[in-house]
């Protein structure tokens, strides 16, 4: 059964404003560990790059925005930006069959991937309210574990599909409104990712935010179409 919790914005901005710095300095001290971890493979030396090269253009876009006006940042090249999150994102996924979705090293590599994503919220969030740009954001909450008391793995493994079909509809170019979806693990363990839980009130899964509401529980295609055209 799904359950719907209606956002309490009022609030949220100060709890943005928290997460945007919290964020960074979490950011970077995961980081300074996990660049002096030892790279088993080539495929995790390539996921390294691809990690180092998003960090560092928003290194270097938060450094710029001390620097240049106001209005600068909507001649910003978000589609470049958008593209490395979603290769590096495919990375991890290739990591997870590779090596298992249990394996430490996937899940460290996640936990940064997953910093990274929020960092993308929040420039994405700053774009519409400086830029006037229409877009939605879908925050997809899952389980890989089986037997989690948390929410069944199979309907968090569904709820994915829903949702790559969804991205892959309004994501055309030309097409629709965008949708842009970013995946969060319930069982990674950090801060900054705990009081994004708790901020949306995320206690079981699959469940999705979307425009600032809950929606727990798995959802069909049609359901959240229904929520998009809103």
């Amino acid at each position: 059964m799904k359950k719907r919790i209606k956002g309490e914005k009022k609030n949220r901005g100060v709890a943005v404003s928290y997460i945007a710095a919290f964020s960074t300095a979490i950011l970077v001290f995961v980081l300074g560990i996990w660049l002096g971890n030892y790279i088993a493979s080539s495929k995790s030396l390539e996921l390294q790059r691809t990690q180092e090269k998003l960090i560092s253009r928003f290194f270097g876009l938060e450094l710029r925005n001390e620097m240049v006006k106001y209005q600068d940042i909507c001649a910003l090249s978000w589609g470049d930006i958008w593209k490395d999150k979603v290769e590096m994102g495919q990375k991890v996924i290739n990591l997870e069959t590779r090596l298992g979705k249990e394996n430490p090293d996937v899940l460290q590599e996640k936990e940064v991937y997953e910093l990274i994503e929020i960092k993308v919220i929040l420039l994405l969030r700053e774009i519409r309210e400086r830029c006037k740009e229409n877009f939605t954001t879908i925050l997809y909450f899952y389980t890989n574990k089986k037997n989690d008391p948390k929410g069944d793995w199979r309907e968090s493994e569904n709820q994915g599909y829903v949702l790559d079909s969804i991205g892959a509809a309004h994501n055309m170019k030309g097409k629709s409104t965008p949708v842009y979806i970013f995946a969060f693990d319930i069982n990674i363990e950090n801060p900054v990712i705990n009081y994004l839980k708790n901020l949306y009130n995320i206690t079981r899964v699959p469940a999705l935010v979307i425009n600032e509401h809950t929606y727990t529980g798995l959802m069909t295609k049609n359901e959240i179409e229904k929520i998009l055209e809103k």
